[in-house]
């Protein structure tokens, strides 16, 4: 019988080699080891890879890039001091900016994540403004739709952007010379969208915060591309009203940015054959700058409007709110962006200040105004 005891009970410091919950363990035992292998999985599940999301582009590569955005404003809020202010119309205003943008980059020196020397030609560099305005002031209604368009003496022209090292800058030129130096002033090298990459190795859900201040490169890419409204005889509204510069976000990003934009590393996706980072972003930020004398600087050689003998801009503040999302699709074996789509709501603020002289007498202006809408941006490479 103790034989045949011992074979049914097996002491206690033998391993258990049947099946079911060993008869010696209690249910508070069985409690403490389910909790001891709940982290387990977690633990698993942070040893999965890591993911470069990072510039790696090869030198004597070629990209063809293309940008374009889109803006549909309405004017929400209007005011008029100084010698305006008794003349306050009932005013209706929208706008739709269209804004495009394809170059060529060649790589030819790549270093530290970044390119040291490059040739960007110019394919093709527009933007087109359409404007709906009605207006009634002292008992006269005025309709007026107008259409106008910008080109570049950039386009169909090749730039180098070369690293200088000591002045931590690159050094801007035509290739071939020839080239108008004034044109090269404002370009910006970036057109990569590098603000948006992390700093090193980043695992399925992990963020990142983005500098507000870089996103310049990202929502005008390329920097002042020089753009100048073509010869349309399209008759002006006489108020100063006009977008001046609303299509080009280059000029809105000066020392004065703040908010907040950040990046999620969502996985992988293939597309067109392509493995692709998904990258979701999103953006909350503000700009505000002087552009006083960019604006003076347009305005030189341009007649005053009919029946002003003299007009001068004496101060422009501009601000710029945006608030959206979006996807960024990064090629991790080319090392480049394949694409972005963003779309939000914006808000442009303009307060200026303008003297003119009209019938020989001195007189201020000063106008407020305040256009919300929708935008979108959308870039692709290849």
């Amino acid at each position: 019988m103790d034989r045949l005891g011992a074979r049914e009970h097996p002491p206690a410091h033998l391993p258990h080699t049947g099946s079911g919950t060993p008869p010696h363990m209690n249910a508070t035992q069985i409690l403490k080891l389910s909790t001891l292998l709940l982290p387990l999985p977690l633990l698993l599940g942070s040893n999965a890879p890591a993911t470069r999301v990072a510039f790696t582009v090869a030198e004597g590569k070629s990209l063809t890039k293309s940008f374009e955005m889109k803006s549909d404003l309405s004017l929400e809020d209007m005011t008029m001091g100084g010698a305006a202010g008794g003349m306050m119309p009932d005013i209706e205003m929208t706008m739709g900016i269209a804004y495009k943008v394809s170059v060529t980059d060649e790589y030819a020196k790549v270093d530290g994540g970044a390119p040291k020397k490059l040739k960007r030609t110019f394919d093709a560099l527009g933007s087109d403004v359409t404007t709906s305005m009605k207006m009634e002031i002292m008992g006269q209604s005025r309709d007026a739709d107008t259409n106008s368009s910008a080109e570049s003496e950039l386009e169909g022209k090749s730039v180098s952007f070369t690293w200088d090292a000591e002045k931590k800058e690159f050094v801007r030129a035509f290739d071939p010379a020839g080239g108008e130096e004034k044109l090269l002033e404002g370009l910006r090298e970036d057109m990569d969208l590098r603000a948006l990459l992390p700093e090193g190795e980043v695992k399925e859900g992990q963020e990142w915060e983005i500098d507000p201040k870089e996103l310049v490169d990202v929502l005008a890419p390329g920097g002042d591309l020089a753009m100048k409204p073509k010869e349309s005889g399209a008759e002006e509204d006489g108020m100063g009203m006009g977008p001046s510069g609303m299509e080009n976000l280059a000029d809105m990003f000066g020392e004065d940015v703040e908010g907040k934009a950040t990046a999620k590393f969502s996985g992988m996706r293939e597309v067109d054959g392509i493995e692709c980072a998904v990258v979701k972003l999103t953006f909350a930020i503000k700009a505000k700058t002087d552009m006083t004398e960019q604006v003076r600087e347009q305005l030189k050689g341009e007649d005053p409007p009919e029946g002003v003998e003299s007009m001068d801009i004496t101060s422009l503040d501009v601000e710029y709110e945006l608030e959206a999302e979006g996807e960024l699709l990064w090629d991790v074996a080319g090392g480049h962006f394949h694409s972005l789509d963003m779309s939000g709501t914006n808000i442009f603020k303009s307060d200026q200040s303008i003297s003119m002289k009209v019938g020989g007498r001195e007189m201020a202006i000063e106008q407020s105004m305040e256009f919300s809408g929708t935008t979108s941006f959308q870039a692709t490479a290849k």
